[in-house]
């Protein structure tokens, strides 16, 4: 590997792998003492490369056939059963709490630093970012389960069958302007509530791919929201 500053080859005596709370940080050191750190696993198999250089600010070049998975503290947290213990929670009469923030949390971050991707077991979950505003003008961001339905996204504000519809869904019907992060990229978007036959229609479609959605309308009294995600105007 090659020096991002100077283009020399690194010094192998200097290739260490230095462990600290939050993640496993590869240093790298070239001749003339010019050093990065990178803050990954090193999985070999195809895929995008991503690091997050902490010391020159730009990534060092990328090694071919190799994908870099970013780990941190917060990973192991990321279950199907916290899945699970996070969605129990949102349904009940309280409301979300500890377990969902500290849910939600690790997912962000895991989402972010690996470009989209959610490692372990919920890697085949389709996650995305949604960011709202609320009425101070601050941002609020949280991670939802999305669905494509003949080519459109969809979220669904079920709360786990909730009494009450979650807040980041009382965020946008005040300011429908939003920030979606899918994979990858990041983009402004607005969001369109569905009503009527063409709600109906579309949840339909959600259920019949993913019938807890189906078991979260049937308990609650309200009509659970179906929300598309549609490009800034």
């Amino acid at each position: 590997m090659t020096c991002p500053a100077c283009g020399q080859e690194e010094r192998q005596d200097r290739k260490t792998a230095l462990a600290d709370v939050r993640s496993l940080t590869l240093l790298r050191e070239c001749p003339d003492g010019h050093a990065w750190h990178l803050p990954l696993i090193i999985k070999r198999g195809r895929g995008p490369a991503h690091c997050d250089c902490e010391v020159l600010g730009r990534c060092p070049p990328r090694w071919p056939n190799e994908r870099r998975t970013a780990m941190s503290d917060t990973t192991h947290k990321l279950t199907r059963s916290a899945l699970n213990a996070m969605a129990a929670e949102v349904g009940t009469e309280a409301g979300p709490g500890a377990t969902t923030k500290e849910f939600n949390y690790a997912l962000i971050e895991t989402f972010r630093a690996n470009r989209g991707v959610v490692p372990g077991e919920l890697q085949s979950a389709n996650f995305l970012l949604l960011t709202t505003s609320v009425k101070s003008g601050a941002k609020r961001t949280t991670p939802l389960v999305y669905h494509r339905i003949g080519g459109r996204l969809l979220i669904i504000a079920s709360t786990g069958g909730g009494p009450r519809n979650p807040g980041w869904f009382d965020n946008l019907a005040k300011n429908p302007s939003v920030t979606v992060e899918l994979g990858a990229e990041t983009w402004e978007g607005r969001a369109v509530v569905q009503s009527g036959a063409e709600r109906d229609a579309l949840f339909a479609a959600v259920v019949k791919a993913t019938p807890t959605f189906g078991r979260y309308q049937d308990g609650t009294q309200r009509t659970i929201p179906v929300v598309e995600l549609l490009p800034a105007k």
